[in-house]
This record gives structure tokens, sequence and C-alpha cells, in this order.
């Protein structure tokens, strides 16, 4: 079980960047991709939320158009907005969760550190896309020396997939509930208790699929280290959300697990990404953390970001 909370690692929260990471991907390559995305995102509408939502609300989701544009600019790796009511989630955003669900699979998989995953975003938050090759930001795949022959092994697929899909899930159901909490009381919720409100329904609905939803690290790792201490980012982290996000999977564990064939594994899964939000949360609030954070992105490079084996004595 400690090599899956390796795999859940903890990442320190960092404020928000002004930078724009749209060099991360070039325009043609998220073209030529676009077809795939839009059948893997298709595919979590269809089979991993509308099912598990309540028949109302189903009919509803089922008419709510969502876009994968490919904006100029990208102030938000992990990018997912509503538009004139309708669900923007740009292309490059989801290359990148994509890429971010791969690297760990490989990584935990294959008993490296995800430490590098931390670095590797820590980066991106502090330097300038000038200060890499060819000046641009590099992928998530690329900047963590992830092999190209990575998806070779069904257990790294399995896993990729999973999370790509718990992720997608979790984003499209938390951006409906801020188009629903939008034509209800918008001008009286705080922007803290919209975002909790809105990450409560998506987890609702993940918690009816019995799906343990490993894609919110991915996601939560990406807001808080380049969103944390900025109220105005997009969906913006606090430690009281991230409490809340814990306590919701500690206390409906059994919700989440019900019917599966390995709930004592998927408890322990739960129970784990519990345990890292609450970490992540008591992290925002330690003195110098960000400072020293900032400074290590600073002096670091891509290379330092090659995988890393655990210590022998980790299981």
């Amino acid at each position: 079980m400690k090599f899956l909370l390796l795999f859940l690692a903890v990442l320190a929260p960092l404020p928000l960047s002004a930078g724009d990471w749209s060099s991360l991907y070039d325009r043609s390559h998220l073209e030529a991709e676009k077809p795939r995305l839009r059948k893997a995102l298709d595919y979590v509408l269809e089979h991993e939320i509308e099912p598990f939502l309540p028949e109302g609300q189903r009919v509803a989701f089922g008419l709510q158009q969502v876009d994968m544009p490919l904006p100029l600019a990208l102030a938000n790796p992990v990018s997912i907005y509503s538009k004139e009511g309708t669900i923007e989630f740009p292309l490059a955003s989801m290359l990148f969760v994509e890429d971010l669900a791969r690297a760990y699979s490989w990584l935990w998989t294959n008993r490296y550190s995800t430490k590098t995953v931390d670095e590797y975003l820590a980066m991106l938050r502090y330097r300038s896309a000038s200060d890499f090759a060819g000046h641009r930001y590099p992928s998530p795949l690329v900047a963590l020396h992830i092999p190209a022959d990575a998806l070779s092994d069904k257990k790294v697929v399995d896993l990729a997939v999973g999370t790509r899909r718990t992720a997608y899930a979790f984003l499209l159901l938390h951006e409906y509930a801020h188009i629903r909490l939008q034509s209800a009381d918008a001008k009286t919720l705080k922007v803290e208790d919209s975002e909790e409100r809105a990450d409560e329904y998506a987890l609702n609905t993940l918690e009816n699929n019995s799906a343990p939803p490993t894609g919110l690290l991915p996601v939560m790792q990406s807001w808080l280290f380049l969103g944390a201490g900025n109220p105005a980012f997009e969906h913006a982290v606090t430690p009281r959300r991230l409490q809340a996000m814990a306590h919701y999977l500690d206390a409906n564990v059994i919700e989440f697990v019900r019917g599966r064939p390995n709930a004592l594994s998927s408890t322990d899964v739960i129970h784990s990404i519990a345990l890292v939000l609450r970490e992540e949360a008591e992290l925002e609030t330690v003195p110098g953390h960000i400072a020293a954070l900032r400074e290590f992105a600073l002096r670091t490079d891509v290379e330092s970001l090659k995988p890393r084996p655990l210590p022998r004595s980790t299981k």
C-alpha cells in the first residue's frame, strides 16, 4: 500500500503564474489528436456520467453541449469553463491531463518516484517558456522522460485509462455543476462555497458510478501548483476545499466501492486519496514552503526529472 501512496504523491501548492502554457503542444498535433480525444470524451459522457445521474438531470446533461476549443492562449494547463451555457474543455488541457495520467501510471507501475512530477509542475509555475529547449514548455511525457513504449504494459494502460476517465468525468461534472449554480444562487454564493458545491456534485456522481476517483489527483495537483494563493484563478483551491473533499471521500467510501470485485483494495485507494488531500491542505500553511519550492524550480532543469527508482524498503 505504501507504493500506492507514493503514486498518489503529495504535491505542494503554488501561487498563480501569469504565464501562457499554449506552447506545451503544437497546434497541428492537437488538431491531429482531436478525433481521438473527442471519442474518449464521448465515452466518458455516455458511460461514466449519464447513466449515474438522476433521471431528470440525465436528460438535461444529455442536452449539454461540450466543445473542445483550440484557444490561442492557455492560462491554465487544466482548464475547463463555460461560455454561454456551453462547457469548453480545451484540447490542450485534455491532452495535458491524459499525459499526466500516463506519466503517473508508468512511474507507479515501474516503482519510480513521482516526486519528479511535483518538480515538473513547479518548473511550469516558475519558469518561462524561453528557459526550455526551443523556447517552449515541455509536455509531461517529454519532461518526465516517459519511454515511448510506456503503453506496451497492460497494467500501465489500465491504470492510465481509469485515471484519465475519472479526471475527465470530475472536470465535466464540476463545470456542469457551476452552470447549474449560475442559474440558481450565483449572486449570493461565495467563490469558495461554489467550488465546494461543484466538487460535491461531481464526487456524488462518481460515487454512484462506484469509481475510485484516482483522476482527482492530477487535476487537483495542477490547480494547486498553478493557482494557489490567487483567488481569481480558475477553480481556485483552498485548504478548506481540500479538507471538504477529503471528508467526503472518507465518509462515502462504502458507496464508492459498492459492487466492485476489488472492494478492499479500492477502499484503500480512496482513503489514500483523502489522506493526500489533507496533507496538501496542511502544506499550504507551512511557512516558507512556497518560497523554497520556487527557489528549487529556478535552479533545476529537465535532465533532473529522469525517473528515480524508489528505495528497496518502500512497498
